[in-house]
């Protein structure tokens, strides 16, 4: 029979060391970025530290259970499983149980949907998410018996081991598929003629509209964050109705939309209607010469993104220089070419977008037999 009881009743927690590490010393110091995407400790990046106690609060034991507490990875957890001395670093939290636990059964049970649910909503911070010892003990976790928990390991064990393989396959897939439509767009671009700056194509049409104005209150907002990367779809999940606070950029269907910020993540938009945008958003007025969606072809391209990349300003923050932008030259077809071209890549992109739509379909039905996996092996949350 299993039950639930709060990690805080059945466990104590340690904070880790703080140190600079290096390439060499006598412990390897364990860190969140050495916890790999499935919970196992990465071999490569080894770094290490000089301590000279090796019996004290910090060192690692085989089986001690590690959890990420700050970051965009909080709550990613691991097992130690080495028999090299080794410390785990200040951003993880340490798990000691004051009953048998076999770590397996709880690190499983960490990978779970019903894990996570719990993990966000106790999280605390906003840019900085903070998960510490706090938010752990107020855990909900699945106990029962270490005979039972050993049962429970060897029947779950392989299920997932199967449906990670099928997940990496299925992202595989995808990234085939991505590298395909990639290689379609490059070569409708392709182009063996005279190269002209950007700026005979295209120009900035940068229309202010006030937060005052009639039209923050009539025109539909588009942020960066409603763009998808790569892609140039809309993102309805994040649509947000601005307050009228910022100053925005006018656009209609005879623009195309440029994102400056962080410009590897090739965020252009082509919309199909009238609306605001954010000033990270430049709207772009093709040239009479120049296709609207051949011209997004171009600022997505590899090369123009890693030239700007070069020429951008911000470490953290990139963002595209426009000047640079203009600048940059290209070679470009008469506008019937790019027509032609454009068409024969379409037809291509509407079978490469039914083969991604498939896999993300596929995708949804692991995530849902995962966790029904999960919850036969746990049983209903509380």
């Amino acid at each position: 029979m299993i039950e639930r009881k709060k990690l805080g009743k059945i466990a104590t927690f340690d904070y880790g060391y703080t140190a600079s590490a290096s390439s060499k010393g006598t412990h390897r110091l364990i860190r969140i970025t050495d916890i790999n995407a499935d919970g196992k400790l990465k071999s490569d990046s080894q770094m290490y530290v000089d301590y000279p106690n090796f019996n004290d609060g910090v060192n690692l034991r085989k089986g001690d259970i590690l959890i990420a507490r700050t970051g965009g990875t909080f709550g990613k957890s691991m097992i130690f499983s080495e028999e090299y001395p080794a410390l785990f670093a200040s951003f993880l939290i340490r798990i000691n149980f004051n009953i048998r636990m076999d770590p397996t059964f709880f690190w499983l049970y960490a990978q779970s949907d019903m894990y996570w649910k719990q993990a966000n909503k106790l999280v605390k911070g906003g840019t900085q998410p903070q998960f510490n010892a706090n938010s752990l003990a107020l855990l909900s976790v699945p106990v029962t018996d270490y005979d039972h928990q050993r049962e429970i390991v060897s029947r779950l064990t392989p299920k997932i081991e199967a449906i990670a393989k099928l997940t990496e396959k299925t992202e595989r897939q995808l990234q085939d598929v991505a590298n395909l439509a990639s290689y379609i767009n490059k070569q409708t671009i392709e182009f063996d003629g005279e190269k002209q700056p950007i700026s005979k194509y295209c120009s900035e049409d940068k229309r202010i509209i006030q937060p005052e104005s009639e039209e923050t209150k009539t025109l539909k907002y588009l942020g960066m964050e409603n763009v998808d990367k790569d892609t140039r779809a809309y993102n309805a999940s994040t649509d947000i109705l601005m307050s009228g606070k910022s100053t925005t950029y006018y656009f209609d269907e005879s623009h195309v939309l440029y994102g400056k910020l962080r410009p590897y993540l090739k965020k252009v938009f082509l919309p199909e209607l009238a609306g605001r945008c954010s000033t990270e958003l430049i709207p772009l007025l093709p040239a009479d010469a120049m296709e609207r969606e051949y011209l997004a072809l171009l600022l997505t391209d590899d090369d123009l993104v890693s030239y700007i990349m070069s020429e951008s300003t911000g470490a953290r923050m990139p963002r595209t220089d426009m000047k640079k932008l203009l600048a940059y030259k290209v070679a470009v077809p008469d506008i019937e070419e790019q027509g032609t071209r454009l068409k024969a890549r379409n037809e291509q992109m509407k079978k490469c977008t039914i083969l991604i739509e498939t896999l993300r379909k596929q995708q949804k039905n692991i995530a849902a037999l995962r966790a029904c996996i999960f919850k036969d092996a746990f049983g209903n949350e509380e």
